[in-house]
């Protein structure tokens, strides 16, 4: 084969690469989200925060329990002869003020707080998960590219060996191959490292362990056109404000401010506690006498039995500590998740504008990749490779061009990815997460 055959195939082996051997990015990525939804460590603690406010919950709804008191007085420990009384007591707090009722609705804010707060950290776990996976599909991109290069290179190794052993091209030419071939080697043993480090990555969000090799599947140009179009930075804000969960959450906060501050406020009226007691006493003296049920007979100690019932109520008189020590840190609590959640909805704003100029800048960016940038750059080694032919050039000039033309497509790589993330960054910013 003559070189300017072998320059024919290089050129049409290079433009346009093959993007990826994966096939379908869609097949693997939900389920990625989904074992990471059952798997991740951090996410299932959270969990079991919903289970502890609810047990929560629970205890808020029972009332006080009764009190059962006994007591037995022996007076002849100390000399007291005769003297005894036993006494049993009952006793019931009722609590005033609805303090019960502002209780079980404290704690049943907090658990929509919770549950807010676990759906915030999906989010976060659904945007890390997308990410991680857009980056083992570049990496995994540039690795392709890479074996396709060394290999066609190899080839070309062969070839120019075999003519350099016939005598029709110089020395220097298969000097220079070998030289290409050990670059795209250091190339490709690099971006097999970061392939398997994004893996990694991948496995510890999800919580795969390493016994477990799941097959991951995608393309990278495939995730970048299926990407939703951004609506206008109205609409994106208004969205967020909408659905943004850590917003979610202070405004559960906020309200469970204002219950906080009802229950401080209905712990100010005094609860009412009822009690019973009944008592049995049993007195006896030095005096001697005839009992009413044996007038005659012997004399006996004269006693005396009493069974005594004892009902009232025990209410504390809030003269002084009305719990306003306790109203007034809880209204400043409130007061200060407040002015976090306002702070948090301007920073939303600004988190979505944010997002929607780095769509803008890496859509264009993509645009102009996708209309010009790869095709001029396959024009270019076209010429390169004619002019060649013609003895113009060396080969040197040929190889310079292909590098180029491989550092265009890693470019273009690193644009795709860079679209993809902007759209991520956008999902999560307003509220949601690409999967």
């Amino acid at each position: 084969m003559h070189l300017s055959a072998w320059l024919r195939l290089a050129a049409r082996s290079l433009a346009p690469f093959p993007l990826l051997f994966i096939p379908l990015y869609a097949e693997s990525l939900p389920d990625l989200v989904t074992l990471a939804l059952s798997r991740n460590g951090d996410l299932q603690a959270m969990r079991k925060r919903s289970d502890e406010v609810r047990g929560l919950i629970r205890q808020a709804q029972l009332r006080p329990n009764p009190n059962l008191d006994v007591s037995y007085s022996n007076g002849p420990v100390f000399g007291s002869e005769g003297e005894t009384d036993i006494s049993i007591g009952l006793s019931q707090s009722i609590e005033t003020g609805g303090k019960r009722i502002r209780r079980v609705s404290l704690a049943e804010a907090e658990l929509r707080e919770v549950e807010w707060q676990i759906a915030d950290r999906e989010r976060h776990l659904r945007s890390s998960i997308a990410a991680a996976f857009a980056e083992w599909l570049a990496v995994s991109r540039n690795e392709a590219t890479a074996r396709r290069l060394l290999e066609l290179t190899r080839q070309s190794l062969a070839l120019v060996t075999a003519r350099v052993a016939q005598g029709e091209v110089a020395a220097l030419e298969q000097s220079l191959l070998q030289v290409e071939s050990n670059r795209i080697r250091t190339d490709l043993i690099l971006y097999t490292g970061q392939r398997e480090r994004a893996v990694l990555a991948l496995r510890n969000i999800c919580g795969i362990p390493d016994t477990e090799a799941p097959p991951l599947q995608g393309d990278l140009l495939q995730m970048a056109a299926t990407l939703p179009q951004a609506e206008k930075a109205p609409e994106e804000i208004a969205a967020a404000l909408r659905t943004r969960p850590d917003l979610a959450v202070l405004r559960a906060a906020e309200l469970i401010g204002d219950r906080a501050v009802e229950l401080e406020k209905s712990a100010a009226v005094p609860n009412i506690t009822a009690f019973t007691r009944y008592s049995h006493q049993h007195q006896s003296s030095d005096g001697f006498g005839y009992s009413s049920a044996r007038p005659i007979g012997p004399l006996s100690r004269v006693t005396d039995r009493d069974n005594i019932l004892t009902g009232g109520v025990s209410i504390a008189l809030p003269f002084k500590n009305r719990n306003q020590g306790n109203i007034q840190a809880a209204i400043a609590r409130k007061e200060a998740v407040r002015l976090r959640r306002a702070y948090l909805e301007q920073s939303i704003e600004r988190e979505v504008s944010a997002a929607l100029l780095r769509v803008a800048a890496a859509e264009e960016a993509s645009r102009l990749f996708d209309e010009g940038v790869v095709t001029l750059a396959e024009k270019n080694l076209t010429v390169i490779r004619k002019t060649y032919e013609l003895g113009e050039l060396r080969l040197l000039d040929v190889i310079n061009e292909q590098r180029r033309l491989i550092e265009i497509q890693r470019t273009y790589t690193d644009t795709l990815k860079e679209r993809v993330l902007a759209h991520i960054e956008l999902e999560s910013a307003r509220g949601k997460a690409k999967q």
